[in-house]
């Protein structure tokens, strides 16, 4: 088990070499934590996370916000099993979250991403509907939407095209 900073991270440097870390990492399980309630503004984009084959890393918002300005887009999952959790995504550029080819994205607690959600390849998991926040989703061809749970439902705008798949628990 790896963290990346036990005193928690609250830059956009200290986050992006903590993605970089967990994506090199050899342990199965990565854990990155932010200072609780910190905003963490952008400058430009973050490193896309993609932990080695069948590792994982847990993304810890403890309330915290990461600040696109306008200029950066959000947070892309390219790759392993990745788990979000009281985190938003604001001001980006584009979706607040990308979930492209070979990555998993679980969301649970409450996040909130600006610009919604993009499922292009990727898988999309969602525990519950504060999950998610209140953007649209959209699910692409080859992309899939799963709820963890029974009886989960979105009040969100989802758009799926092509050969998308959508699963219940």
């Amino acid at each position: 088990f790896w963290m990346a900073d036990a005193s928690n991270i609250s830059t956009a440097a200290g986050l992006d070499a903590a993605i970089q870390a967990a994506n090199g990492a050899n342990a199965a399980t990565n854990q990155i934590d932010l200072v609780a309630g910190a905003v963490v503004a952008l400058t430009q984009p973050l490193t896309a996370i993609k932990p080695r084959t069948y590792a994982s890393v847990a993304i810890g918002g403890a309330g915290a916000t990461l600040d696109g300005q306008g200029v950066a887009p959000g947070l892309e999952v390219g790759g392993g099993f990745v788990t979000i959790t009281d985190l938003s995504v604001v001001n980006t550029t584009g979706a607040g979250l990308t979930v492209v080819s070979g990555g998993v994205a679980t969301l649970s607690g409450s996040n909130a991403f600006s610009g919604g959600i993009d499922v292009n390849g990727g898988a999309l998991v969602v525990s519950s509907q504060s999950a998610v926040g209140a953007g649209a989703i959209g699910i692409e061809a080859g992309g899939a939407l799963s709820f963890a749970a029974d009886n989960t439902s979105l009040a969100n705008a989802v758009a799926i095209s092509g050969s998308a798949l959508v699963y219940a628990s």
